[in-house]
C-alpha cells in the first residue's frame, strides 16, 4: 500500500495509478484504504470515488464525480445536470485542473470504458490531480496511462491466508486466543487451500464456519465444499464463484428470499437499507408474528436478517451514519453475479410479481 501513496503523492509523472488483478482479490479493499489514508487526505483536495458498471454509463460517472468534488448548492446541482456531455466533461475536466484531486474509478472492465470516460481527467502531469483505479484487465491500465503505475497483488500466502481465516471463523477471539482445536484445524486448513488464496472466498469460508461450532458441521462444510469444487476446472476464479455458491446454500431458509430480492438492484448500486427492510417486511419475507420478541417490530426482524447476510459476508455494508448504523448496503460483483444465477434458477422474479 506505501508504494501505491508514493506514487499518488510524490511522483509527478504518474496521472493514473492502477491496482490489477482477479476478481475477489481485494482491490477494492486495497483501494480504500489508499483512499482513507492520512498522508492521501493531507495531500489533496478534492475526492470521489466512482464505481463503473459493465455496462459504463459515462454522463453518470461524470456526473457523480463531479458533485462529489465541488459540493454544489441547489441550483449549481440543477445546472449541472442539464448541462451536455461535453460541457459536463469540460467542467469536471477544469476542476481537476483547479485543485488536486483523487478519483478512484473502482472495478472499471474494458478499455473502451476508460475510453469513454477519459476526456474528462487531464492528461498533463502539471495539473496534481490523480487518478486510481482498479480493474481485472490490464489493458485498462497500460492505456490509461503510459507513465502510469500498475500494482498487482498477489495471492495470500499459506499462513496469511490462515491468519485472515481465523479472525473470520472465530471473531469474538482475540490474537492471544486463536489456538483452536487440532481437528479443527486440520478441517480449516483443507478448506482454506481450496480457496485458491483469494481473500473473499476465505472471508466467505470464515464467516460461514462462524456460524457453525461442531466438528460435525465442519466435517459437513469440507464436504461440501469438496463437493461444489469438484464441478470446476481449478482455475481461482471459478474455485471463488463455488465457494461463494456454498455460502448461499449454507443460508437459513428465511435469508434466502431476501438474498435473492437483492437481484432486482444494478451491479454497484447502493441500496438504502432502511427502504429495503420495509420492502422485505411486505413481500411477507419476515414470515411469522412469533418471531417477535417484545417491543419488536417486523422492520426490527427483516432488519435482522440484513445483519445475517452482511455477517456472512454475502452482503457489504456501504455508507453507515455517525452512529453506526448502515444506512446504505451493496452486493460485491461477484456476489451480485451468484444473486442473478440463483434468482433464474429459481424463477424468483416470477414469485415476487404476483
Amino acid at each position: 500500500m506505501r508504494q501505491l501513496i508514493t506514487q499518488l503523492v510524490n511522483v509527478e509523472k504518474c496521472r493514473v495509478v492502477s491496482i490489477c488483478g482477479i476478481g475477489g482479490l481485494g482491490k477494492t479493499t486495497m483501494a480504500k484504504a489508499v483512499y482513507h489514508h492520512g498522508d492521501i487526505r493531507r495531500h489533496f483536495e478534492g475526492f470521489a470515488w466512482a464505481y463503473v458498471f459493465q455496462q459504463c454509463k459515462r454522463r453518470d460517472v461524470w456526473e457523480g464525480i463531479l458533485l462529489k468534488l465541488i459540493t454544489p448548492s441547489r441550483e449549481e446541482r440543477e445546472e449541472i445536470l442539464r448541462m451536455r456531455d461535453d460541457d459536463l466533461a469540460k467542467k469536471l475536466y477544469k476542476v481537476q485542473k483547479e485543485k488536486e484531486c483523487l478519483v478512484v474509478i473502482d472495478d472499471i472492465w474494458s478499455t473502451e470504458a476508460w475510453s469513454t470516460l477519459s476526456a474528462a481527467f487531464p492528461n498533463e502531469t502539471t495539473s496534481g490531480s490523480k487518478v486510481l483505479l482498479t480493474t481485472r484487465n490490464k489493458k485498462v491500465a497500460l492505456i490509461a496511462d503510459r507513465e502510469g503505475f500498475v500494482h498487482e497483488p498477489s495471492c495470500l500466502n499459506e499462513e496469511n491466508s490462515w491468519e485472515l481465516f481465523q479472525r473470520k471463523a472465530f471473531p469474538s477471539r482475540g490474537d492471544s486466543e486463536l489456538k483452536i482445536n487440532e481437528d479443527k484445524e486440520k478441517r480449516g486448513r483443507e478448506m482454506v487451500g481450496c480457496c485458491a488464496s483469494l481473500p473473499l472466498a476465505i472471508v466467505v469460508l470464515g464467516r460461514l464456519l462462524a456460524t457453525k461450532e461442531t466438528l460435525i458441521e465442519w466435517d459437513m462444510v469440507n464436504g461440501n465444499i469438496r463437493s461444489y469444487l469438484a464441478k470446476t476446472k481449478g482455475h481461482e476464479q471459478a474455485r471463488l464463484s463455488e465457494v461463494l455458491a456454498l455460502s448461499y446454500h449454507e443460508l437459513p431458509y428465511q435469508l434466502k428470499p431476501c438474498f435473492l430480492y437483492l437481484c432486482q438492484f444494478p451491479e454497484d448500486f447502493d441500496i438504502p437499507t432502511k427502504k429495503l427492510v420495509q420492502q422485505w417486511v411486505a413481500e411477507g419475507f419476515v414470515f411469522s408474528q412469533d418471531e417477535l420478541e417484545g417491543d419488536e417490530t417486523m422492520e426490527d426482524v427483516a432488519e435482522g436478517y440484513l445483519h445475517g447476510l452482511i455477517n456472512r459476508c454475502m452482503v457489504q455494508v456501504g455508507v453507515r451514519g455517525s452512529t453506526g448504523t448502515i444506512k446504505t448496503c451493496r452486493l460485491h460483483d461477484l456476489t451480485h453475479d451468484l444473486c442473478l444465477s440463483k434468482a433464474r434458477q429459481e424463477s424468483f422474479n416470477d414469485i415476487i410479481d404476483h
